[in-house]
């Protein structure tokens, strides 16, 4: 592996890490939230839901 692949590998996982901090801090647990990353759902949609009441395991289902 060189240099570049390195970089660009520590940048998916920070990266990867980052959005399954956002979903944490807007009320997923840290195994939903990690589903939800590999999902690729964006997380200021998950917290639209969250904020119109949506509980989290509903708004998993709607999103996934």
């Amino acid at each position: 592996m060189d240099v570049v692949d390195a970089k660009a590998e520590r940048d998916l996982m920070q990266r990867h890490r980052w959005h399954v901090y956002c979903f944490v801090s807007i009320g997923f647990g840290r195994e939903q939230a990690e589903i939800l990353e590999l999902a690729h759902v964006d997380w200021r949609e998950a917290d639209d839901l969250l904020a119109r009441g949506c509980p989290p395991e509903t708004a998993m289902l709607i999103l996934i």
